[in-house]
């Protein structure tokens, strides 16, 4: 009889941080104290900007991490909202449309 195993779910949490290294230092070490079950457990980033999201990961890279997935607020909807659109028979914005439309 296999075992199953269920992730364990955080209840988000909107921290705001100034900007700059100690904003960086900040989401390292709170990355490390999220991921109890080991340097591999799942963790997302929410960064408010792409520009943002690119600047976190070239910094967390420098003493390297694992098991975290960046994405911004746009994206984040996208992944929540998928299945709901998808059972309404509809489908979700494509940016050229979403680009033609503004």
């Amino acid at each position: 009889m296999a075992s199953t195993q269920f992730a364990r779910v955080m209840t988000p949490a909107a921290i705001r941080v100034p900007p700059g290294h100690t904003a960086t230092g900040w989401l390292r070490e709170r990355i490390r104290s999220v991921q109890t079950g080991g340097p591999l457990a799942p963790v997302t980033v929410l960064a408010p900007t792409h520009h943002a999201d690119l600047h976190l990961r070239h910094s967390l890279a420098v003493t390297g991490y694992a098991g975290v997935r960046f994405t911004v607020l746009l994206r984040l909807a996208e992944m929540l909202g998928a299945s709901r659109l998808g059972e309404s028979g509809h489908v979700p914005l494509t940016a050229p449309v979403r680009g033609a439309l503004v």
